[in-house]
């Protein structure tokens, strides 16, 4: 095999390389997207627990109207 020969593997080398690196991050991409889905998942239930919890309150006649509400505006206030 000549020169022309093992500077087209190397080439052919290079290129797989490069393709593996494009499957590695977006791999890590996945994983990161995944467990931003778990941590959204549990604070979601989280927060519908918290305000099952205050329904539950208000049915019972320990919380009124204006409490209820006034505690479910602050669960879903804005982010800053």
């Amino acid at each position: 095999m000549g020169e022309l020969g093992l500077l087209l593997h190397f080439y052919l080398l290079l290129r797989l390389l490069a393709d593996e690196a494009k499957i590695a991050l977006r791999n890590v991409q996945l994983v990161t997207e995944l467990q931003l889905t778990r941590y959204q998942r549990r604070q979601q239930t989280s927060m519908q627990g918290q305000i099952s919890r205050l329904w539950t309150l208000h049915r019972r006649g320990e919380v009124s109207a204006t409490g209820l509400l006034k505690n479910l505006g602050t669960k879903y206030k804005p982010c800053a």
